[in-house]
């Protein structure tokens, strides 16, 4: 009698991961996820999505050698204002303004803010340091009396929806002789959810920027978002934004041996974001 022996195989399902290690120029490729399976997102359903507040700060009152000028800021916020318009926002452009002032431009735009609205978000370029970001008259303002200006108490619209802030400042120590000149309470930052901070730079750190292309920070932000919004979420870009600037040659070269720069992300967010592209 003659025996048959038969060998089956079955192939892997589609879940199972084949671990292999990665070239460098694999390394260096944006992620390819396109699958919405979070356990929880926020609705981004309504048109336009929100507001979009961009303060660019670029000249400053006294200043009168153009010391402190900020060239090529204003590339970085003709950017801003064609990428989060391509998302889907109504985009408000405020520019040189006081560090009171950006308080109350925010309180003024809240009067615009509707329940229909999915989000917020803002963006401000300017010059900053450990004390928090400067206004044109040299005074500062902190990121938790900006964020403050939208907790649910003071703008209900926004209660359990996403409020996005995107800082291109230094957020280097000043230096003084006078040890008890710059002795101010750091506020801690919101402790109210939904809430998401990006940082140009970390703590005690320069960031950079180029004369007339605009700031390595803000370029990266709308590079990605061009060309990921439709498909990547809202963290995996950021993540790409920290590759990107930790990466940079370029960036490296402009630092010339200082301390490089590294962006930051700091939030309370509950879920992910989908940002859908106007069509």
């Amino acid at each position: 009698m003659v025996t048959f022996y038969y060998l089956l195989f079955f192939p892997a399902h589609s879940h199972q991961k084949q671990h292999t290690a990665l070239s460098q120029s694999q390394v260096n490729q944006q992620p390819d996820c396109t699958k919405k399976d979070d356990l929880f997102a926020y609705p981004m359903s309504s048109k336009p999505h929100g507001l979009a507040l961009i303060i660019n700060n670029v000249k400053w009152i006294n200043d009168p050698t153009g010391k402190e000028t900020r060239n090529g800021s204003d590339a970085d916020a003709d950017r801003l204002q064609a990428v989060f318009g391509n998302l889907a926002y109504h985009v408000e452009l405020r520019r040189n303004l006081k560090a009171a002032e950006m308080k109350t431009a925010l309180e003024e735009i809240r009067k615009d803010i509707h329940d229909s609205h999915d989000s917020f978000v803002c963006c401000i370029l300017s010059h900053g340091t450990d004390e928090g970001i400067e206004g044109v008259d040299g005074k500062y303002v902190t990121v938790h009396e900006l964020a403050e200006t939208l907790y649910p108490d003071k703008c209900g619209a926004l209660d359990g929806k996403p409020k996005l802030f995107f800082i291109e400042a230094c957020r280097e120590k000043i230096q003084s002789d006078d040890k008890g000149a710059n002795d101010t309470v750091t506020k801690p930052l919101p402790r109210g959810a939904d809430f998401f901070f990006g940082n140009s730079t970390i703590q005690d750190s320069a960031a950079y920027r180029k004369q007339i292309s605009g700031s390595f920070y803000i370029q990266a932000l709308c590079e990605t978002f061009e060309q990921h919004a439709d498909k990547l979420s809202f963290s995996d870009m950021l993540l790409a934004v920290n590759q990107k600037i930790a990466t940079n040659p370029e960036l490296s070269k402009h630092c010339g041996g200082k301390k490089p720069q590294m962006s930051e992300m700091v939030n309370t967010l509950r879920g992910n974001i989908y940002f859908n592209k106007k069509p």
